[in-house]
């Protein structure tokens, strides 16, 4: 007879592991970790996930998809970089305030992606598609520092914003995270990149 899968013990394991990676960070974080802070056996983890790497894997992909999409439609409703920007600092805080566990997530693998390992043809193939956009936006306004390439935007953008939001964790969100924050650290990001 098949066993019932039980939708609350694999959100329970989802939660778990994106806050096992973002308290160990992708190499410390153990399926005997998660089953523990899930409160499941690691037998039960291990009958839907064959290895730490598939349980990982499942999660980014289902968040790169989401990340990939909203910032398709982001970059595509901006008509300037500085709009981008606050728009997509503004998401990020707003995310933070609404699912703290995702946007943990999102932190830690900005800072621990080489880590993950998740660099797939198309992962790879966005980012570039990405920055190409976000470098054509920002020239084409007379924006962007001329000596910038499209990764020095990316890391501009993604250490400042994930950085503050990751260093806030601890504090608690509630305090920090709030319109005023997101316009200070929008306008950080911005004012980099036009002076290097």
């Amino acid at each position: 007879m098949a066993r019932k899968v039980d939708p609350n013990k694999l959100e329970r394991i989802k939660e778990a592991t994106i806050n096992s990676i973002f308290r160990y960070g992708y190499r410390g974080m153990s399926i005997t970790e998660v089953s523990k802070m899930a409160k499941v056996s690691a037998g039960y983890l291990y009958r839907y996930y064959e290895s730490k790497e598939q349980l990982i894997h499942e999660i980014v992909t289902v968040e790169f998809i989401e990340v990939k999409d909203s910032m398709r439609v982001l970059l595509e409703e901006s008509t300037s970089l500085k709009a981008f920007i606050y728009d997509f600092v503004g998401n990020i805080f707003e995310l933070v305030s609404e699912n703290p566990t995702r946007a943990k997530l999102a932190a830690v693998l900005i800072f621990d992606i080489e880590e993950c390992a998740f660099n797939s043809d198309e992962e790879l193939g966005f980012k570039r598609k990405f920055e190409n956009k976000l470098l054509e936006l920002g020239r084409r306004n007379g924006e962007l520092h001329t000596e910038l390439t499209g990764e020095d935007v990316i890391l501009i953008l993604t250490t400042i914003v994930f950085r503050y939001v990751y260093s806030k964790s601890e504090a608690g969100y509630n305090y920090f995270v709030n319109k005023e924050n997101a316009r200070k650290v929008a306008m950080i990001c911005y004012n980099a990149m036009q002076n290097v």
